[in-house]
């Protein structure tokens, strides 16, 4: 049994024999080494924040050995994360795969010589056609690629088979008034027509277990949206950010306005989600009830997320309103101060307004007031300065007046009102207080910051 208190890379190569062990195969330890290095090296990359080892020691916890195999490869493809895939992945999969101006296609595949190949190019929904592999199912089936080249001379068809069906049903979010059907249901059928063209053996138990299998891999791979404590949630939702927004793995030049872009993806993407669309379902495993609680936390965590994105939001956008009007956008240090590391150094919090100034105590959350005061247990490491003062913006204006001024602030993004008439239109003893705060840290602005002041004073 793998134990939490040994490194990742030892952890993996656990995962590995045990499930190899429990499946009856026999591989040489030097062989598992060497498979746990390839998948340790490209998901502990530097552009992984939320992808990484964590990720998948926590879908291998308490899971049988196909889904333990499906997890350790799930992810190891992450295209947009890792700008593409280092040369060790790109081997792997690049027999088969043509990359032309950023788009990837799968080659013509010779059925005789890639038979496993061409199997999982139809779960995939693939034949033996050259065809363009969009964006949506991208990175899994190219890391089922991964998987099967290196272990298609250990384990059997079957097996891999297995493996890979549940590594295309982690494809996330599919609409099954999209698809036709249900994802899963295509995925069966895909299976059963092999099945039947190719005489695998499978029965229709063995079937149907892949696809319990399979469903059980793709609920762990989004339970994150079902947190009993609605912080957890938001942790893991933080530590995606910068996987979609590089800007954000490089805090010491972040700028302002990338800073506000990334929450506010993150703020279109939650508000957006369809929840019936994340959680599936096979033959009633989960069973409804159990499916019903899941989206009913999934339903509550997204709520509270999407407000508490909003606030953040539209506290960045007063700081890059001012910034516009006073020489353009800026370091988010320049404006907040330096890293949370150091709390010896000042930060704009430190000259915002004290408690007995607030001038609201009554619309606030208490959850939301907790998650901005008390700070998040994430990575960025500019983040408990951006948290402590968002605390202060919260508790001068409250909620409602937040969320409202929230929709001007998307006017302002979209250009559609200037950053002098947004700040016009803002409680002005907040403006006033930010300025005010800002004349003790970017002293580079001084005279425009005051000029500013005046403007908006009139």
């Amino acid at each position: 049994m793998s134990s939490s208190q040994n490194s990742d890379i030892v952890q993996i190569i656990d995962l590995f024999e045990e499930a190899l062990h429990k499946l009856n195969y026999d591989v040489e330890p030097l062989i598992v080494e060497k498979w746990s290095l390839v998948v340790h090296r490209a998901m502990d990359g530097g552009g992984r924040s939320y992808h990484g080892p964590s990720h998948i020691l926590h879908l291998a916890q308490g899971s049988g050995p196909f889904i333990v195999l499906a997890a350790i490869y799930h992810d190891i493809v992450q295209v947009s994360v890792d700008r593409g895939a280092g040369p060790e992945i790109s081997n792997l999969f690049g027999p088969y795969i043509r990359i032309e101006g950023g788009n990837y296609f799968l080659k013509e595949i010779d059925q005789e010589k890639n038979r496993i190949v061409y199997f999982v190019s139809r779960i995939f929904g693939f034949g033996l056609q050259e065809k363009q592999i969009l964006a949506s199912g991208r990175n899994e089936f190219l890391s089922s690629l991964v998987c099967v080249s290196e272990l298609r001379k250990y384990l059997s068809e079957k097996d891999l088979i297995t493996i890979c069906a549940c590594i295309e049903a982690t494809i996330p979010f599919r609409d099954p008034k999209t698809l036709g059907q249900d994802a899963l249901l295509i995925l069966k059928d895909r299976i059963d027509a092999l099945n039947e063209e190719f005489q695998l053996g499978f029965e229709e138990g063995d079937i149907d277990k892949i696809i319990f299998y399979a469903t059980d891999l793709a609920n762990k791979d989004v339970d994150n949206f079902s947190e009993i404590l609605v912080e957890n949630f938001i942790d893991n939702t933080w530590n995606i950010l910068p996987e979609g927004s590089p800007a954000l793995r490089y805090p010491n030049t972040l700028k302002i306005k990338d800073f506000r872009k990334a929450l506010e993806g993150m703020e279109i993407f939650l508000s957006g989600l369809k929840i019936d669309l994340i959680f599936s379902s096979y033959k009633n495993h989960p069973t409804q009830e159990e499916l019903g609680e899941l989206l009913e936390r999934t339903k509550i965590n997204i709520e509270i997320a999407v407000r508490y994105l909003r606030i953040r939001i539209y506290s960045i956008a007063l700081l890059e309103a001012i910034a516009v009007e006073t020489g353009g956008d800026t370091s988010l240090s320049l404006f907040m101060g330096d890293l949370v590391q150091n709390r010896a150094k000042n930060s704009l919090d430190d000259f915002l307004p004290l408690e007995g100034e607030f001038r609201n105590s009554k619309d606030l959350d208490p959850l939301i007031l907790n998650l901005l005061t008390v700070g998040y247990r994430g990575h960025l490491k500019y983040e408990m300065s951006s948290c402590l003062y968002t605390s202060i913006v919260y508790r001068i204006l409250g909620e409602e007046k937040i969320l409202k001024s929230f929709v001007f602030a998307k006017d302002f993004f979209c250009q559609r009102v200037d950053s002098q008439e947004f700040l016009k239109s803002q409680d002005s003893f907040l403006t006033n207080s930010i300025i005010q705060s800002l004349l003790k840290l970017a002293s580079t602005r001084e005279k425009a910051l005051l000029k500013l002041q005046k403007i908006l004073n009139k």
